[in-house]
């Protein structure tokens, strides 16, 4: 794990286990908060009982991540993977990010498989497509209350150190961020994360009065690791 100074409060970041369902429902809650915003009143009680079902599915999908992960882990298995959680010294959630290793090709993007398995190949072949297997940053959020702080930058200073670990070493950590989102691409782009292409897929919008599935551009971007001899 790594500490950084903030103000009287020190960041620490280090990886979330599995099992604690309080801790997993916690990441879920801020992640919704962090992309969404708080709901307000004005919002209605669609959007409300849709967020609801949101957090939920969230926090369903964390958990499953996080036992994926650590049995991946447990027996050296190729889609290995963390979620990183930044805490202030009291054990306050700030924030956190998911880095995993899931295969990719162009057709289908990246996906983990249902379940880890497989030796431990770079890449593997799987029908018509040559499939990948990428270190990934599917999700980074802080919390609206912990930003400007520089928790977002140690959260992915600390993902480049846990990929580093990782057998086979990865050239690169890959992530995709929305065209829309200008702060986002602005805050990869000043860590060194270059655009190499685009993806589109569904994402959940927020609009005033409900949460809709929509169509989202996205570019992908990458930044090289290096490795010390």
């Amino acid at each position: 794990s790594q500490c950084v100074e903030d103000g009287a409060a020190a960041i620490r970041v280090h990886r979330v286990a599995p099992g604690d369902a309080a801790v997993t429902a916690q990441l879920a809650a801020l992640l919704v908060d962090a992309f969404y915003g708080r709901h307000r009143a004005l919002n209605g009680p669609i959007a409300w009982v849709q967020r609801q079902v949101l957090e939920a599915d969230v926090c369903n999908e964390l958990g499953s991540r996080l036992r994926y992960y650590e049995r991946a882990r447990e027996q050296c298995l190729p889609h290995i993977g963390a979620v990183l959680a930044a805490t202030t010294a009291d054990g306050v959630l700030c924030g956190f990010l998911d880095i995993g290793r899931p295969k990719y090709s162009t057709a289908k993007g990246f996906r983990l498989p249902s379940h880890p398995s497989g030796g431990s190949t770079t890449v593997e072949e799987s029908g018509e497509h040559e499939q990948e297997l990428r270190a990934y940053v599917s999700n980074l959020a802080v919390g609206s209350e912990s930003r400007r702080r520089g928790i977002g930058r140690l959260l992915m200073q600390e993902c480049e150190l846990e990929v580093r670990q990782w057998l086979p070493a990865q050239d690169y950590i890959w992530l995709e961020v929305s065209d829309s989102n200008s702060a986002a691409v602005s805050f990869y782009g000043s860590l060194g994360y270059e655009r190499v292409g685009h993806t589109s897929g569904r994402e959940i919008v927020k609009r005033q009065f409900s949460y809709t599935p929509e169509l989202v551009q996205r570019g992908l971007l990458r930044k090289p690791l290096t490795h010390g001899g």
